[in-house]
C-alpha cells in the first residue's frame, strides 16, 4: 500500500472551479479565434467541410431571408432532417443576421456546452480531477475542436447525448430526472441527428444494469420506476416527431433511415463480399484518415481501460461496477458499435464527434484509477474459461494493429509532405493486412504470457510502477496528449485561409442580386449573400429540377473522390440540355477545390 500523500489529493471546490473556468475560457478562445476562416485542409477526404454546414443551417437561413424553410421543394430535406438546428439558426439568425460567423458561432456553442455537460457528468460520478481532466482532452481535440467551428449538426448531436447522458447518471440519485433523460435522448434522436441512436442501447443496457443490481436489495416499484419515467420522458417528444416530421415527409425519413441499413449489409453483392467488406471497414475504423493518430495517447488510454474492464467481466468472477462508470463505458461502445455497423461505407472524420467526448472521458478516468491506485498491482483474472484467451487475444490484436496504422500513417505523411487525409497518404489493403498479421503475432505472445502467468506462476496480477512514476507518467501521458493537439491547432492557426467567405461574397458581386444559384455546390457559396439558392445533386429527376428557374450553377470540377454528386461531368451526363446552355464565366477555389461559376444561358 502506499502512503495517500503520494498521490494528487482531491481538488477543492475553488480550486475545481477556477480551473473549469480557466478550461472554458481557453476552450472558448480557440473555437472564436478566425471563426470565419476554413477548416483545415486535411481534416477530412471529403467534401462536406466545404458546403455540409452551409446546408445544415440552410433551411434557417432560407426562413430568416424568403419567409420560407424551403422556397425550393427539394431543399425540404435539410428541414426535415434536421429541424432542431433549423429552429436554433432561425432564432439566432433572426437575431443578429446571416452570415458565416454567425453560423459558425452556433456550433461553437454546441460544442462548449457538450464540454461543460460532459464535464458536469464526470464531477458527478467520478470527481473533480477526471471532471476538469475530460473538459481538458475535448477542448484541445484537434477534430473535435474544428468541427465545434463549422455549424454542422454533430456538435449538436455531441450536446444533446452528453445531456441526455448526464440526466440518466442524474436519475441515479433523483429519479425524476429520469424523465428528463428519456425526453432528451428523444429529442436528440429525432429532432437533432439519428446518428444519436447510439443512445437507444446506452439506455438499455443500462437500465438493464441497474435493474439487476437493485433486483435483491430494494422493492419492486425502485426497479420499474427508471423504465417507466424514461418511457414517459421520451413518449411526447416521439408524438411531436410523429406529428411535425414522420407524417409531413415519411418517405422522406424512410428512405434516410433505410439508407443507413444498406451501409450494413448490400443484399446484392452476396455474404462472401459482405463480410469482406465488414472486416475493411473494421481495419479501416479510426486508422483512415488518421483518426486514432490525431488523439494517439487518448486512445491508448481509452481503449486500454476499456479492454481490462471488458476482460474482467468476461471472468468467472467479475467485479461490481458502479453505474456511472457502467453509462459511460456503455455510451462509448454504442458509439464505435454504431460507426462499426452503419457507417461502414462511408466513415468521414465528422462522424466521430459520437465517440471522441466519451474517449476524453474513459481516458481521463483511466488516468485518475491508475494515479491514484492505492496497490502496486492490477488484479488478473484467476479463473477462466478456454474462450477467455481467444478474447485477450482478439483485443491485443487489434490495439496492436492500431498502432502500427498510426507508425505508417506517421510515415506516410513524413514520405508524402502533405496530411493524414490525403489520398497519397491511405494505407493500402495490403499494407493492412500485413499490420495485422505483425499484431496478431504479437498478441500470441501476449496472451500466452497471461497465461503463463495466471496459471503456471499463480500470478494473476501485473506489477505497477512507484506511486511517484505513476505520476510523471500520468504527466507526461496528458502533456503528449494536449502538445499534439495543439501542434495540430497551431499549424492550421498560423496562416487561416477564408477562401469559402470571400466566395461567397464575390459570387453576389459576380452574378447580381437578382440571380438564382442553383447546383450541387450552390450552398457553399451562401452564407455571405442575400441569393436564393437552388441546391440539387446530378442524381436528382431532371423534369423535377428543370421546373424552377435558376440563372447560375456552382459545381466542383477536378474532385474525383465525390464525381457522382458534386462534379460537373456527371452533370453533363445527367443534364445535357441544361449544361448545353451553361457557359463558364468564372473560377474559385474553396479549399482547393476548384469549383466553377455557369452563367445559365436561356
Amino acid at each position: 500500500m502506499i502512503n495517500k500523500k503520494q498521490s494528487f489529493p482531491e481538488l477543492t471546490a475553488p480550486i475545481y472551479l477556477g480551473g473549469m473556468v480557466i478550461i472554458l475560457l481557453i476552450a472558448t478562445a480557440m473555437r472564436l479565434y478566425a471563426l470565419q476562416a476554413d477548416p483545415p485542409l486535411h481534416l477530412s477526404l471529403m467534401e462536406g467541410l466545404n458546403d455540409d454546414g452551409a446546408k445544415t443551417v440552410g433551411a434557417a437561413r432560407n426562413m430568416v431571408l424568403f419567409g420560407s424553410w424551403y422556397p425550393f421543394p427539394n431543399f425540404s430535406r435539410f428541414y426535415y432532417l434536421l429541424p432542431a438546428i433549423s429552429w436554433l439558426g432561425y432564432i439566432f439568425f433572426s437575431l443578429v443576421g446571416v452570415g458565416t460567423w454567425q453560423a459558425n458561432f452556433i456550433s461553437v456553442a454546441m460544442g462548449l456546452l457538450s464540454i461543460a455537460l460532459m464535464a458536469a457528468f464526470a464531477c458527478q460520478q467520478f470527481g473533480r480531477r477526471v471532471s476538469l481532466l475530460t473538459a481538458l482532452f475535448m477542448t484541445t481535440n484537434t477534430i473535435y475542436l474544428m468541427y465545434n467551428r463549422i455549424p454542422m449538426i454533430y456538435s449538436m448531436m455531441a450536446c444533446g447525448v452528453s445531456l441526455a447522458v448526464y440526466c440518466l447518471a442524474k436519475g441515479l440519485r433523483r429519479p425524476h430526472w429520469f424523465f428528463l433523460a428519456g425526453g432528451t435522448a428523444a429529442f436528440t434522436i429525432g429532432f437533432i441527428k439519428i446518428t444519436a441512436i447510439a443512445l437507444i442501447p446506452t439506455f438499455f443496457f443500462s437500465l438493464l444494469t441497474l435493474s439487476w443490481q437493485r433486483w435483491h436489495v430494494t422493492n419492486i416499484k425502485a426497479i420499474f420506476i427508471p423504465w417507466l419515467l424514461v418511457a414517459l420522458g421520451a413518449l411526447p417528444i416521439l408524438v411531436l416527431y410523429w406529428f411535425l416530421i414522420i407524417i409531413p415527409q415519411k418517405t422522406l425519413v424512410e428512405v434516410y433511415s433505410g439508407s443507413l441499413a444498406l451501409h450494413t449489409f448490400h443484399a446484392s453483392i452476396g455474404m462472401e463480399e459482405n463480410i469482406r467488406l465488414a472486416v475493411q471497414s473494421l481495419l479501416q475504423f479510426g486508422a483512415r484518415e488518421g483518426i486514432f493518430l490525431r488523439m494517439l495517447p487518448i486512445f491508448i488510454l481509452a481503449y486500454g481501460y476499456l479492454f481490462y474492464r471488458s476482460a474482467q467481466l468476461l471472468a468467472f468472477k467479475p467485479p461490481r461496477l458502479k453505474m456511472g462508470e457502467v453509462i459511460a463505458l456503455l455510451n462509448l461502445v454504442s458509439g464505435v458499435l454504431l460507426l462499426l455497423i452503419f457507417a461502414a461505407a462511408v466513415r468521414p472524420s465528422r462522424y466521430y464527434l459520437i465517440i471522441i467526448p466519451q474517449m476524453c472521458l474513459v481516458a481521463a478516468i483511466a488516468l485518475d484509477k491508475w494515479n491514484l491506485k492505492a496497490s502496486f498491482e492490477i488484479p488478473l483474472p484467476r479463473q477462466f474459461n478456454r474462450f477467455y484467451p481467444i478474447f485477450i487475444m482478439g483485443g491485443l490484436t487489434y490495439f496492436f494493429y492500431q498502432i502500427g496504422a498510426a507508425v505508417v500513417n506517421s510515415a506516410n505523411v513524413l514520405r508524402v509532405g502533405t496530411g493524414l487525409a490525403d489520398p497519397q497518404t491511405l494505407m493500402s489493403i495490403m499494407t493492412q493486412y500485413e499490420l495485422v498479421v505483425i499484431a496478431m503475432l504479437l498478441a500470441m505472445f501476449g496472451t500466452m504470457l497471461f497465461i503463463w502467468r495466471t496459471i503456471v506462476l499463480k500470478r494473476p496480477y501485473l506489477c505497477l510502477p512507484s506511486a511517484a512514476m505513476r505520476n510523471w507518467l500520468a504527466v507526461l501521458l496528458i502533456g503528449l496528449a494536449i502538445g499534439a493537439d495543439l501542434y495540430q491547432y497551431g499549424s492550421w492557426a498560423r496562416d487561416p485561409q477564408f477562401s469559402i467567405m470571400e466566395a461567397s461574397r464575390q459570387v453576389a458581386k459576380d452574378i447580381g442580386p437578382k440571380a438564382v444559384l442553383g447546383g450541387a455546390y450552390a450552398s457553399a457559396l451562401s452564407l455571405e449573400n442575400n441569393l436564393p439558392i437552388f441546391l440539387f445533386y446530378p442524381f436528382e429527376d431532371p423534369e423535377q429540377v428543370m421546373k424552377f428557374h435558376f440563372t447560375h450553377l456552382a459545381l466542383e470540377s477536378d474532385n474525383t473522390w465525390h464525381a457522382g454528386s458534386f462534379n460537373d461531368e456527371k452533370m453533363r451526363q445527367t443534364f445535357p440540355e441544361l449544361m448545353n446552355r451553361a457557359k463558364l464565366i468564372k473560377t474559385y477555389i474553396l479549399r482547393g477545390y476548384v469549383v466553377k461559376l455557369y452563367e445559365v444561358q436561356p
